[in-house]
């Protein structure tokens, strides 16, 4: 067991660690991800074994940097249809934080890249040598088709809101249906009939809005003049009157739900319609003025990851399986007798 030439699996069997553990404590650049319990124990049984570590070798035998890469676009919603104050930071740090547990998990190592309209990706971002594969995060991705193709490097995209009837590229999210179908099923069942929604101005590609008017028109509910578009919280103060007077709002994210809610409690409104957001936003998990629609756990990292992991090592070349959605559920916060009922 004396030799130099021990591989890393010897290595990784005599510890009893994962061979990715094994790996991350032994590289410079990745041995503060592992506990310093777990690196001491590794580099003991280097010495033991007289073990000699390569690591560029062995990148190169497995022809994989151990390097995924996220693209975030740093102001999403600059030059969109809507003010940056209805945009959900903590959401999309809790992606980051999921991201990376995930990444180690697969034995990958994670590199964030924030980019803009103005500043795209730089050609070098699509590199093989670089990184392995690509999670484009919510809103990006798109415009780097022919790129993707021409690198021929892995790409995930991961969303809570680009239309999941796109089957034409990798892809995790969140069918929203089902989550708006039992929000409508127990507010009908509890008398609620009118029923509204404020939000970003829709366009040919809004679905949560179009969910909800297909839902309300099936029970012919459905009113033109109880959907509001607003643009920033000035529009949104200048419909709160007309919010006021409904059983119950739906509001294009949580961020938007909560700047209703405060509005309603600034005016003093005698009964509160019953405020449903959507996304599940961490930033409100300890709050219970309003309900949401969403997915409890957050699981869309951690497929992105594990689609992405898949693709880069062609495990059964994932025919079939490049395209994932989980449903959304109805969180309750609040008493469905509390707010809304007349």
């Amino acid at each position: 067991m004396g030799s130099s030439t021990q591989s890393m699996k010897k290595l990784a069997e005599y510890t009893g660690y994962s061979i990715a553990s094994v790996s991350r404590a032994l590289d410079p650049r990745r041995s503060h991800l592992v506990k310093e319990s777990t690196r001491r124990k590794i580099k003991e049984a280097v010495k033991t074994l007289n073990f000699s570590v390569n690591l560029s070798a062995r990148r190169l035998k497995i022809q994989r940097t151990e390097v995924i890469s996220v693209a975030l676009l740093r102001t999403p919603f600059e030059g969109k249809c809507f003010s940056h104050e209805f945009a959900s930071n903590a959401q999309s740090s809790d992606d980051i934080q999921r991201l990376g547990e995930a990444a180690r998990q697969y034995g990958y190592d994670l590199k964030l890249e924030f980019f803009d309209e103005d500043t795209p990706l730089p050609e070098q971002f699509f590199d093989l040598n670089r990184t392995d594969g690509i999670i484009f995060c919510a809103y990006c991705g798109e415009e780097y088709a022919k790129l993707l193709a021409q690198s021929g490097i892995p790409a995930v995209f991961m969303s809570r809101y680009i239309d999941i009837s796109r089957r034409d590229r990798p892809f995790v999210g969140i069918d929203r249906s089902r989550g708006f179908r039992q929000a409508v099923a127990e507010l009908t069942a509890a008398g609620m009939k009118n029923i509204g929604w404020v939000g970003i101005p829709r366009t040919s590609y809004s679905r949560n809005s179009r969910i909800l008017e297909e839902l309300l028109n099936r029970e012919n509910l459905y009113c033109e003049e109880n959907f509001h578009d607003v643009q920033d919280y000035y529009q949104l103060r200048q419909v709160v009157d007309d919010l006021a007077r409904m059983d119950a709002v739906f509001c294009g994210n949580d961020v938007i739900a909560s700047w209703v809610v405060r509005e309603l409690r600034a005016r003093k409104i005698e009964r509160e319609p019953l405020i449903i957001g959507y996304d599940n936003d961490p930033s409100f998990h300890s709050q219970s003025e309003f309900d949401t629609i969403g997915h409890a756990g957050n699981p869309l990292p951690e497929l992105a990851v594990k689609m992405l992991d898949g693709i880069i090592r062609q495990k059964d070349n994932w025919q079939g399986n490049k395209f994932q959605v989980v449903d959304s559920e109805y969180i309750k916060r609040r008493n469905i007798n509390h707010g809304g009922q007349k």
